[in-house]
């Protein structure tokens, strides 16, 4: 049913016409079907009868237009209504209307059919003219095509010999480079062996390096701890200075105190208030008990043994000592005559600060006898210094002059320079007028010279030999140090202000204070800087971990006698030593610590990751296991104070790590050397083993440390890469949580 046929449904006006209608039910609602469904009212449509109680109700009568859009009929139903007159009328109309456009439509179509005849006309007599045109020009074409046949006929044999002489060229050069080709494979192949060996080469010198490296910072390691430990035993004697300054003072004062007794003791009473005299009173009274004895005055005097005043609140400071001053003392009787202050001056005494000794005032303490004043006379002089130790110092011989003689720093707060190096950086920083490691000003531009009264300024973006102005200011800086060094360096040898080196020494501190230049301007020099020296404390670091465990296994084979042979020694080097690398350094990964502050999650825990070597054999391996084994039973397992036992953990093993020179061929596993073969031959070649294959042919001492195959069948690889027995304990990881040596 279409939209004009809905909408004309649902007009009550035009159902109101229509003698039959019908009721239908869509999703929208209801509308009307317009179309009579029959002339006459269907029987359906009667009026509903009941019976037994319901209502027969009327069968609706289906339409398929209305079931085509899927109306549900409701009601059917009639009414006899018919049209009138004034109703047909428009109807009418509308019909002629219709009819009227049917004609137009009709003659339109005529003329479209008599257009469509003369194009199909106009078409023909288009591709008659088509053809013909086709057929001249192909005839034309095929005509040319046969003139130039027998062109190419006539000059097909001199174009021929051409071609064939060319042909001919063309094969001996195509032979040629096929030799040249050979020739450049060849030089490629020995190129390509070349350049094998210059990596494996280069493989073994990185190594090298790298040992050259962890030796060197082991170096670095060991002068920093004589360093720290030349700088604690210079703690250890200024303190030991400061305390011998403290006992004199207390000396000093003790006898004074002393002094101040004597002469009151000395004084004579004002009255006895009925006491007996003295001279009355036998030598044994009480009252002489702590007094001085009390000769005849006629009694020479005569020095007495030298003893120590000892009052009971400063025995820690009666230490014996070295005299080498006697003090004597007049014996004269208590009450003959008043003290006078000459008979008991001071000792003369002058404390140098360079005597590694206490001062020799005190005198060594006598078991028998009453103690004594000891005193000096006023013409003794002053005792011998000790002279200054000469340790540690360069010796030289009588005719070198004294100002060549090294000086030596009173203490670790003497920041005067000593070396001319020291000297230099220290003058740079003078002739600039800035103060030391602050920020450099800005280079100075190459060309505009500075006036001899403004202070030093450089070109710090050019070296010295790029820079015209960098050579002036040179010689300015040389000859002002030159000048000056007497009065600035005192300490500083006067031969090497003078001599020529001084001008390589000043290239070296321009380099360094360029280098901070650099770092204060450039952000990724600066992280350059860091890297490196973060990494030089990496390398001391690990370096320092293998040579404690080395330690541990050194001083284990030390308490073991049958591992005292000789062949064992190759395998106490560093380089042989499993590494125990930070975690946090490497991976950034979360780390722990065993002891103190375990379990906190505190910022300075870390693990370290052990990384074996593969190239160890299980006979070495078991070789370590027993030597750790040894040194856990004399090590203190407890966690330091502080600090704690890092954990370990395993790690991958480093594959490129090779075997170091010296090591016996028992050492290295077959099995790698035969994965080696196939993979670097070259690598293999480097090796340098020891020459002690003599010593290693019997093992029938060691059986502790297995046998060992051809191709270590009885072996298995752990996961650090290394080989370990199947049926052995495997000693290389035992206490690797505790023990503080691990393999």
């Amino acid at each position: 049913m279409s939209s004009s046929e809905l909408s004309g449904a649902l007009d009550p006006s035009a159902i109101s016409h229509n003698p039959y209608y019908v009721q239908y039910r869509t999703q929208d609602g209801y509308y009307y079907h317009t179309q009579p469904l029959q002339a006459e009212p269907p029987p359906q449509l009667e009026q509903p009868q009941q019976h037994d109680g319901v209502y027969n109700q009327p069968q609706p009568v289906y339409d398929e237009q209305a079931q085509m859009y899927g109306a549900e009929p409701v009601y059917v139903g009639y009414q006899q209504n018919p049209l009138s007159q004034a109703d047909i009328a428009p109807l009418q109309s509308s019909v002629s209307s219709l009819e009227s456009a049917l004609e137009a439509e009709r003659v339109a179509r005529e003329k479209l059919e008599r257009r469509l005849t003369d194009c199909a006309n106009e078409l023909r007599g288009l591709q008659a003219t088509f053809l013909s045109a086709l057929e001249a020009q192909q005839s034309a074409a095929q005509a040319q095509l046969e003139r130039a046949l027998q062109h190419r006929n006539q000059s097909d044999g001199v174009w021929r010999g051409e071609l064939e002489q060319r042909m001919e060229e063309m094969a001996e050069h195509g032979k040629r480079a096929d030799e040249r080709c050979a020739r450049l494979e060849e030089h490629a192949a020995v190129l390509e062996e070349k350049n094998d060996r210059l990596e494996a080469r280069n493989t073994v010198l990185e190594d090298r390096c790298a040992r050259a490296e962890s030796r060197l910072a082991t170096l670095e390691a060991r002068a920093q701890s004589a360093e720290d430990t030349v700088r604690r035993a210079e703690d250890l004697a200024n303190e030991a200075q400061s305390e011998a300054r403290e006992a004199n003072d207390r000396i000093d004062a003790l006898f004074k105190e002393h002094n101040m007794l004597k002469s009151a003791r000395m004084a004579p009473p004002a009255s006895n208030h009925g006491l007996p005299s003295p001279r009355s009173l036998p030598s044994t009274s009480p009252m002489f008990a702590n007094a001085m004895p009390t000769p005849a005055a006629s009694t020479p005097a005569r020095p007495t043994s030298p003893a120590v005043y000892r009052p009971p609140t400063q025995s820690s400071l009666a230490q014996p000592v070295a005299s080498s001053s006697a003090v004597t003392l007049d014996k004269v009787s208590a009450y003959d005559a008043p003290a006078s202050p000459s008979l008991f001056p001071q000792a003369p005494f002058a404390y140098s600060p360079t005597t590694s000794s206490f001062p020799s005032r005190i005198s060594s303490p006598q078991p028998t006898g009453q103690p004594t004043i000891p005193s000096a006379p006023p013409h003794q002089p002053p005792p011998p210094s000790a002279p200054p130790s000469t340790r540690g110092q360069k010796r030289l011989s009588d005719d070198e002059p004294k100002d060549t003689r090294p000086t030596k720093k009173r203490d670790h707060h003497d920041k005067r320079p000593h070396t001319v190096q020291t000297a230099m950086r220290k003058h740079m920083w003078l002739v600039m007028n800035i103060p030391e490691d602050s920020f450099l000003p800005e280079p100075h531009p190459e060309g505009t010279p500075i006036p001899p009264n403004e202070p030093v300024r450089f070109n710090w973006a050019k070296t010295i030999k790029q820079s015209k102005h960098n050579q002036a200011m040179k010689t300015r800086v040389l000859s002002d140090i030159r000048a000056r060094a007497s009065e600035l360096y005192p300490e500083v040898p006067s031969s090497d202000i003078m001599h020529n080196s001084i001008a390589s020494i000043f290239d070296s501190a321009y380099t360094t204070v360029r280098g901070k230049w650099k770092q204060q301007n450039d952000a990724a020099e600066k992280e350059k800087v860091r890297l490196r020296e973060a990494g030089k404390s990496q390398r001391a670091r690990r370096v320092g971990r293998k040579k404690t465990k080395l330690t541990g296994r050194q001083d284990a084979r030390k308490r073991k006698a049958e591992f005292s042979d000789r062949r064992f020694d190759g395998a106490m080097q560093v380089d042989c030593m499993s590494s125990e690398e930070s975690d946090a350094e490497d991976a950034g990964a979360p780390t722990a610590r065993v002891g103190a502050g375990a379990g906190t999650g505190g910022d300075d825990s870390k693990t370290l990751v052990l990384r074996g070597r593969p190239w160890r054999s299980s006979r070495l391996l078991r070789f370590y296991g027993a030597l750790d084994a040894e040194d856990h039973r004399y090590v203190d397992m407890r966690p330091r104070r502080g600090v704690g036992r890092r954990l370990r953990k395993e790690g991958e093993p480093r594959e490129k790590a090779l075997p170091p020179s010296g090591v016996s061929r028992w050492m290295v596993s077959r099995r790698w050397m035969a994965r080696m073969q196939r993979e670097d031959p070259l690598a293999l070649e480097a090796l340098e083993f020891a020459d002690d294959e003599a010593d290693n042919a019997d093992w029938s001492r060691y059986e502790m440390l297995g046998y060992e195959s051809e191709d270590e069948e009885a072996g298995f690889l752990d996961e650090r890469g290394a080989q370990v027995a199947r049926n052995a304990p495997n000693y290389s990881l035992m206490g690797a949580l505790a023990g503080p040596s691990d393999s």
